[in-house]
């Protein structure tokens, strides 16, 4: 009976789901110890993704993918410019309240798990490979709200806690798992909701830092994946249901 009564209060829950896409500049940088940058990588992927909100639970999901510019260079330093193409996924959950009237401030506590593969392509010169790359975070979000009639207004900033290292790992013979190091992230954005319809703009950054060198299956030779910072600029518009 205890169970049938907490399912019954769940199930009572206001709960509203959205559906957005997402057009996204993205630049990826890695830089060397000395921090000269080794390689830039921009331009625009776009996200398709679904959010659910309740009195107190959050979630959502999101895949993602695009083909971007890529400027760096080989193992021995010979400038190499040609594509990267990226396919990712999102995975959120955790809770959220609102607190006070008029201006309503919006505490929450999330788990965000984020995973991508990194292609780069081959060109005349340099052979491509791919990267699989995962993290995860647990997310402080505050978002300070206002409504006037059928107009809610908002910004919001989240500070972005990895746990643990970043996983990488690569399709190249004998190159073995690495683990770029945790490193700082947040987002900031600000955005309208009017009726069932919302517009938001937001900047994301994170960054992974140096992973430690490990040794590959060529004797005396050593991986590593250098400082790496992503920069996001997202566009979403969203429809609620």
């Amino acid at each position: 009976m205890r169970y049938l009564i907490l399912l019954m209060s769940f199930t009572t829950l206001s709960f509203a789901l959205e559906a957005y896409v997402a057009p996204r500049y993205m630049v990826w940088e890695e830089y060397d110890a000395g921090g000269d940058r080794l390689l830039r990588e921009e331009g625009w992927l776009v996200a398709f993704g679904v959010l659910g909100e309740g009195r107190l639970l959050r979630g959502g999901a999101e895949v993602y993918g695009g083909r971007i510019n890529y400027d760096g260079q080989t193992q021995g330093g010979t400038p190499v410019r040609t594509d990267t193409v990226y396919s990712g996924f999102r995975l959120q959950g955790g809770v959220g309240w609102d607190l006070g009237e008029g201006v309503v401030f919006s505490p929450r506590l999330l788990y965000t798990l984020e995973g991508w593969v990194r292609d780069i392509r081959s060109t005349s010169y340099a052979i491509g490979y791919r990267e699989f790359w995962s993290y995860h975070t647990l997310d402080l979000k505050g978002v300070i709200s206002h409504v006037r009639g059928r107009v809610r207004g908002y910004m919001f900033g989240t500070l972005r806690l990895m746990l643990g290292d970043a996983v990488m790992r690569t399709d190249l013979e004998g190159v073995p798992t690495l683990y770029p190091r945790r490193g700082p992230a947040f987002d900031l954005g600000c955005g309208v909701r009017v009726g069932r319809f919302r517009f938001e703009i937001s900047h994301s950054y994170v960054r992974f830092n140096r992973s430690d060198p490990v040794p590959t299956s060529s004797p005396g030779v050593f991986a590593l994946q250098p400082e790496s910072v992503r920069r996001t600029l997202s566009l979403t518009f969203a429809l609620r249901f």
